[in-house]
Formats: C-alpha cells, structure tokens, sequence
C-alpha cells in the first residue's frame, strides 16, 4: 500500500496484469472446487476431513485474510464453496490452532487491507476489477 500512495497504480501495469491472471486462475480453482463438493462433499474426500481439506484451509484462510472472500464466494457466488468454508472455520483444530494464534502484526495487516479496501474504492477496483473498468 505504501508503493500506491506514492507511485499510484498507473506505473504497475506489469504487477497488475500479474494480478489479474492469478484472480482469473484463483476463479478457476475456486469454481472446481465448488462443483466437486456438490458432487462429492461435504468434505474433498466425502465424509472424511483429510488432509486435503487442511490444504485447501491454508489457501482460502489466506484469501480471507487479504479481504478477498466477499470477491470470490460472496453473496451468491460459490455457495457450496462458502459453506465448506465455514465448516472448516468450526473445527476446533482451526479455532484453537489458527484463529486464536494470529500474531498482532497478522491481525493489523488484516485489518489495514479491509479498511483500505473499504475507503479508496480506486484500490479495490484494481484489485478485484483491474484498470478502467467501471464498478
């Protein structure tokens, strides 16, 4: 955030074309995993939380910490996907062992993103949008 207080976003259009391409990527796995647990869940495995589950956990936990689930499996979007995803948060391994163990330097990036997120709508429209496109 600091690089686009003082350059702006105009001179990164290589960073911001690495950007799109992995949301676009992020889209596609996302919507794999949502038709697979509809057809096979509620776990990766079926009944059975496996490692996989655990796996995919570290990814969207990470999704969630930049201020990116409302994008990818908000409001209708992927619900199979953001059920999946709360169920995961209720396990007790992820409560105990990820939510109450967030270091404050963790938790202040999170909260920074969201709010940067929340009041310069120019930054979320390139994050989620890209350049010139209109929200």
């Amino acid at each position: 955030m600091k690089a686009r207080k003082q350059f702006g976003f105009v001179r990164f259009s290589k960073i911001q074309e690495i950007i799109d391409k992995s949301r676009d990527a992020m889209c596609d796995h996302l919507d794999a995993l949502d038709r697979h647990l509809a057809s096979n869940g509620p776990w990766i495995a079926g009944d059975t939380f496996t490692f996989a589950d655990a796996s995919w956990m570290v990814l969207l936990d990470r999704l969630e910490e930049a201020d990116w689930s409302d994008y990818f499996w908000g409001a209708a979007m992927r619900a199979r996907l953001r059920d999946y995803w709360e169920q995961c948060k209720a396990r007790p391994s992820y409560q105990e062992q990820v939510a109450q163990k967030r270091c404050p330097i963790t938790r202040n990036g999170i909260r920074d993103v969201a709010a940067e997120k929340s009041s310069n709508p120019e930054y979320r429209r390139v994050l989620e949008h890209g350049p010139g496109v209109a929200v």
